[in-house]
């Protein structure tokens, strides 16, 4: 009910002049025990008959059309990238603390260089959505919306480098692995964000469909 009134919102504010039904109106009809095997069938097979549209017709009193969303891909995936900065007038020379004669400091310094740990949550959704028509008993419009969102945490300390390129990058992928142990990993984005935008975008690419008949446009969502 909770993800229906998101896909409601998402049409009802880019069709302000559409007469949008939450779902908990749609169901309320003598055949809402039906309902389950309507939600079943557009689950498994991504359609609806056109004996239970026929049905659906019956049941539902008011909207024209009625609006189906399938979550088809919800996948979360994390990422950790380490690196130096490798611009090499990017790096700081420092004075060796314990030097005291101002040539030897113009000689003997040590190269550090900023070491970069960034980890991040990725989440991918793919979803379908259909619309159908309950007086034609067809499905009218049909889309595959693809939306992902990522979360970042970065973080940086110099480390202490020789140098020889080799001994370089030892030394930092050493130190940066004990350093992103003792990172926390971004949380994955939020599902219902997301779907806000998934259906926000569905609204945006709806054609002018609804309006064929040009007369008062109803419409459920589920």
């Amino acid at each position: 009910v909770r993800y229906a009134e998101i896909l409601r919102k998402g049409i009802a504010e880019r069709y302000p002049e559409l007469e949008i039904y939450p779902v908990e109106e749609v169901l309320k009809t003598p055949g809402d025990a039906y309902y389950p095997y309507v939600i079943d069938e557009y689950r498994r097979t991504g359609s609806l008959s056109h004996k239970t549209l026929g049905i659906l017709r019956k049941l539902v009193a008011v909207p024209r059309y009625i609006v189906f969303a399938r979550i088809v891909e919800n996948i979360v995936t994390e990422d950790r990238n380490e690196y130096p900065e490798e611009t090499p007038e990017e790096y700081e020379l420092l004075k060796e603390p314990s030097s005291t004669n101002k040539d030897e400091d113009e000689k003997d310094y040590s190269l550090y260089v900023t070491v970069w740990v960034e980890l991040s949550t990725t989440r991918k959704m793919t979803v379908t959505i259909d619309v159908f028509d309950l007086i034609k008993g067809s499905r009218n419009l049909s889309g595959l919306i693809h939306e992902s969102s990522t979360l970042y945490i970065k973080h940086g300390r110099r480390e202490k480098k020789g140098q020889h390129e080799k001994f370089l990058n030892a030394i930092v992928q050493g130190a940066v692995g004990i350093f992103a142990d003792s990172m926390m990993q971004p949380p994955a984005p939020d599902e219902a964000k997301l779907l806000d935008r998934v259906f926000r975008k569905f609204a945006r690419e709806l054609s002018g469909g609804e309006h064929e008949d040009h007369g008062p446009s109803r419409t459920g969502s589920d």
